[in-house]
């Protein structure tokens, strides 16, 4: 059995372990990540990355009618060929983790194991099924090759390898060869993510989809309409088929402000997409279409990390609930402070394992903050405080129009009790839109409310519109920044752009506040 040693093993690759890996190595601890499965997560093997292209592609394919009418290709394959496995680590017992020597060969994508064949919608389906999955492939394999390239830049210890915890700081290592190592850290980071939630019986998971369609299905059905739903559902009414859309809450995007779901569902409904909220699927009669998808979400059991393991029996802090389930919060998930520690000393988590929304950006910030505590913490060889981390993030989905949002929403603001002043711009005024064809959406910004009803601090921002996605970030750095009406009234957006709907709405926000409250 070969042994390793590093100041920091992480488990899992995706965005929370990428970013602690390059922030703790920046910080001159040495580290070694461990991965069971594909190189940089869900994100960049089946959500955000080859998810995005899906929706590229049905978009540009929507808006050319050339590209809807091409002739049928050759026979495309219902999968894609397998997936090689990655060599097994053969570093040989070291003092610190070493680098790794070369990045390992880019993996094509493998599909998942597909519970329903879709039948093509129109000539040229195949192609266009093609094109997404080739595209998507070679996304995922572009990603993976450089995160192992800066991995290796960074003097990381990159394993493939299924991690367990055995002990204080010990972690066993099986490989796929059948193979075992011990590593020894003076501190573990779990940044295992949430995985894809097993599909029910006769479905279909949407984060497969792209990497393993055949052809453009005539119908389908979408249970759940957050993000990942309404981005599938988008994509698939993009490439003509017909879509019906299933979701328990009472509306889409049940966590979005409720203006917001609306005309997002509306500006969808006009691509014949049909929603049925407040239907519990698949407890209830499903419609009859080529193929189902789930997109629903669900929490995995991390217990699982703890088999075998004595070092949270022995080392949770007076105090605190007994075992393993000081552990995790209600729902199973890591429970951390504010700089990711959890109960156990010398045990850190952050990302998708943790309370929160499920977000590559959340993940990330997460990542880097962790990085840097475990750093201090082992210089300093305790834990020094509880630290904070950023709590809000923008969210963003990715459909045509885009929906963005981020801060407080209307009803979080009337539910604390805060006075604020809307400021509203349309989309439909906007020289990009007119030119673009997309006039659907608008940009509402929410102040808060100042003495003599003046318009104060930004708030929060709802967007809809095709450049969503950009402007969000800068409403996020407006309300970071603690920028107002009148700064945001005077931004110099380049004309004509999107940006332009920002002061607008700022300049809205002040003419409301300058009209007499009744």
């Amino acid at each position: 059995m070969k042994n390793l040693v590093a100041d920091l093993a992480i488990i899992g690759s995706g965005p929370a372990g990428f970013e602690a890996a390059l922030s703790a190595a920046a910080e001159g601890l040495s580290v070694a990540v461990i991965e069971k499965g594909r190189w940089g997560g869900v994100c960049l093997n089946w959500g955000c990355v080859p998810f995005k292209a899906f929706l590229d592609i049905a978009h540009r394919t929507a808006e050319s009618p050339a590209r809807r009418a091409m002739p049928p290709g050759e026979e495309v394959p219902a999968q894609l060929p397998a997936q090689p496995e990655m060599p097994a680590q053969t570093a040989q017992p070291v003092q610190t983790a070493q680098p790794v020597q070369t990045a390992q060969p880019a993996q094509t994508a493998q599909p998942a194991q597909t519970a329903q064949t879709a039948q093509p919608a129109r000539s040229g389906g195949e192609n266009i099924a093609e094109e997404i999955r080739r595209r998507c492939a070679e996304l995922v394999a572009a990603g993976r090759a450089d995160i192992l390239a800066a991995f290796e830049r960074s003097g990381i210890l990159a394993i493939q390898g299924r991690a367990s915890i055995a002990g204080a700081g010990l972690l066993e290592i099986d490989y796929a060869d059948g193979s075992r190592a011990e590593l020894k850290a003076k501190a573990v980071l779990i940044a295992a993510g949430r995985g894809i939630p097993e599909a029910s019986p006769g479905l279909l998971r949407a984060e497969q989809f792209p990497l393993s369609l055949a052809a453009i299905p005539e119908s389908a059905t979408i249970l759940g309409g957050g993000a990942t739903g309404l981005e599938c559902a988008d994509a698939l009414a993009s490439l003509g088929a017909r879509v019906v859309v299933m979701e328990k809450e009472e509306r889409i995007l049940p966590g979005a402000d409720a203006f917001l779901s609306r005309r997002l569902k509306k500006s969808l409904e006009k691509k014949g997409i049909v929603f049925l909220a407040g239907r519990a699927a698949p407890l209830e009669p499903l419609p009859q279409t080529d193929i189902t998808l789930d997109a629903r979400g669900s929490a995995p059991n991390y217990r699982s990390l703890f088999a075998e393991s004595s070092w949270t029996r022995g080392n949770i802090p007076p105090g605190a609930r007994d075992g393993e389930e000081s552990l995790f919060d209600s729902d199973g998930r890591f429970a951390v402070d504010g700089s990711g520690r959890t109960a156990v000393r010398g045990l850190y988590a952050a990302g998708d394992c943790t309370a929160g929304p499920c977000l590559a950006t959340r993940a990330s910030a997460q990542g880097r903050a962790v990085g840097k505590t475990i750093a201090r913490d082992l210089a300093e060889g305790r834990a020094s405080g509880t630290g904070a981390q950023k709590s809000r993030f923008p969210f963003c989905v990715y459909t045509k129009p885009q929906a963005a949002w981020t801060g407080t929403t209307e009803q979080d603001a009337e539910a604390a009790g805060i006075t604020i002043i809307e400021g509203r711009s349309w989309a439909a005024g906007n020289a990009v839109a007119r030119i673009g064809g997309s006039q659907d959406g608008f940009v509402r910004l929410f102040f808060r409310a100042g003495e003599h009803n003046q318009a104060g601090k930004l708030l929060g921002a709802q967007i809809l519109c095709d450049g969503a996605a950009e402007l969000v970030a800068l409403a996020e750095a407006a309300i970071t920044s603690e920028l107002g009406a009148e700064e945001l009234s005077r931004l110099n957006a380049p004309h004509p752009s999107y940006a332009e709907l920002i002061p607008a709405a700022a300049r809205n926000a002040l003419e409301a506040a300058r009209r007499p409250v009744l």
